[in-house]
């Protein structure tokens, strides 16, 4: 009896499995061929792939020349976008049909569930309209003299560079929220925590995003709770001691209790101009906090490293990114402004360059919040997970031809190119708001060690280097180790 219980058990889930993995071709989207339960996923299940090279072997498919593809991530039908043009319709155009993020690493117990990259619909809206006057160019400028004082160049010659800029960025982060912290070491121990790539951390990290209910049945978590409560202190750092705009911003938010907006203010159509009233949570500004302290912090580290890692490989690119820096230093009386920095076009080129090969994420994704109709016919129906392979895009050299070569010049001010191919912050309204501050991080960090030093790479780096498939945020497998060469004047 007992066998015979198993069989049908086995047969039934058989079944479901089969009739959920015929999804697409139920709707005449092209699909390729995938497993039982594991979907396309099994690659990454045994830890031999990445999800960026599942989409990206999708992207290659040779089966159809449909500008998407039908994959599954497990049992979950997903959509593979490969057009840029279909790219500017779901993130701009037409957004509005694909609001939120789908639950990536959704985590309602932690800061994370209310960062504003996983807020959906208008509680989304309202503090992407609060916080978005803290990211012009002109709040840039205000903040650039904090952020110039707090970068600190190195003493020595050689460094693992994501230690190196890691200690960089945390400072560069620290200056933007314009508080200072005095004991590190409960930092050290947050960023171990992050930068834990463990096999046993990445299969957390998966059950997470694709078994949420498991995740919570043993209370699996995307953000550990000692993480949490550093987050928690930070804010109460803040509170205590508010220092440049977007610190005051935050407590203005949070002193509001209660944020009420205009449906225009939101980018709704409504015929009549309603109020809508959203409460604010102690929770909520944990969200914001948490997610500049930490993902911009480990962001920024990995932009840095892997720039720093092609530039070594480059000396010409180098020399010429120097002179640059030089005359424009001249130009502007020998003075770190933010203005110089600007005018500064050619290492602006070469981040630009090192951003295309090692994006912070290597794809975006979206939820469809409501059923939408290609102009093909193709459907995509309410809920349906988007993604949209970004770094398959960028090494397409149907749009950079050797696209595996560190070239600058692809980005030259007088070169034109389709900005739905170069997606490393994401594209239209829900692109990443912390963009302008990255960029200016990455090239203010960049020049000041470039008009002093000549980067080479140390001889304790192992090549070929290698993206980690177990890191989220674009890592490398093994340690790049730099040599930092003074140069003469």
């Amino acid at each position: 009896m007992l066998i015979l219980f198993i069989i049908v058990i086995t047969f039934l889930l058989l079944l479901l499995d089969y009739n959920k993995r015929k999804y697409w071709s139920r709707r005449g989207i092209p699909q390729s061929s995938s497993l039982p339960f594991f979907g396309h996923f099994l690659p990454v299940a045994k830890l031999e792939k990445g999800p960026a090279e599942i989409y990206d072997e999708g992207y290659h498919y040779s089966g159809s020349d449909k500008p998407y593809l039908g994959l599954y991530e497990f049992w979950r039908p997903i959509l593979l976008i490969k057009d840029p043009y279909l790219i500017e319709k779901i993130v701009v155009k037409d957004m509005s049909y694909f609001l939120d993020h789908p639950r990536w690493v959704f985590d309602d117990k932690t800061f994370v569930g209310d960062s504003i990259f996983n807020l959906k619909g208008n509680l989304w809206r309202a503090m992407r309209y609060q916080m978005t006057p803290s990211f012009t160019f002109k709040r840039m400028k205000t903040l650039f003299p904090n952020l110039k004082d707090s970068i600190t160049l190195p003493s020595g010659q050689e460094f693992e560079a994501k230690t190196l800029f890691r200690t960089v960025s945390f400072d560069t982060i620290l200056a933007f929220f314009g508080v200072k912290i005095s004991n590190r070491g409960e930092f050290e121990k947050i960023n171990r925590l992050l930068n834990d790539v463990s096999n046993f951390r990445f299969y957390e990290l998966l059950i997470v995003q694709f078994f949420p209910t498991i995740s919570e049945l043993f209370g699996v978590r995307f953000i550990k709770n000692s993480t949490d409560n550093f987050v928690k202190d930070f804010q109460q750092t803040i509170s205590s001691n508010i220092g440049l705009e977007f610190s005051k911003l935050l407590q203005k938010i949070k002193d509001m209790k209660v944020l009420k907006l205009r449906s225009k203010d939101l980018y709704i159509d409504k015929e009549n101009d309603e109020i809508y009233k959203i409460d604010i949570t102690d929770k909520l500004i944990d969200g914001q906090i948490g997610q500049f302290l930490l993902a911009g912090l480990d962001v920024n580290a990995n932009s840095l490293m892997w720039l720093a890692y092609e530039l070594a490989q480059y000396p010409d690119v180098q020399r010429k990114a120097r002179e640059e820096i030089r005359q424009t230093m001249k130009k502007h009386g020998g003075e770190w402004s933010y203005l110089a920095v600007q005018d500064m076009k050619y290492i602006a080129q070469c981040s630009h360059e090192s951003l295309r090969l090692h994006p912070p994420l290597p794809f975006l994704f979206r939820t469809c919040t409501t059923t939408y109709t290609v102009s093909d016919g193709l459907t995509i129906n309410e809920g349906t997970k988007v993604v949209i392979p970004s770094l398959s895009i960028h090494m397409d050299p149907k749009y950079y031809p050797d696209p595996e070569i560190f070239r600058p010049e692809r980005f030259d001010p007088d070169e034109s190119f389709n900005k739905y191919t170069w997606l490393p912050f994401g594209e239209g309204p829900r692109k990443c708001l912390g963009m302008r501050l990255a960029q200016l991080l990455l090239k203010t960090t960049m020049s000041q060690i470039l008009e002093k030093y000549e980067i080479s790479l140390n001889e304790k780096t192992k090549f070929p280097v290698r993206d980690d498939i177990k890191s989220f945020l674009g890592a490398p497998l093994g340690k790049i180790y730099i040599n930092l060469k003074p140069v003469s004047d």
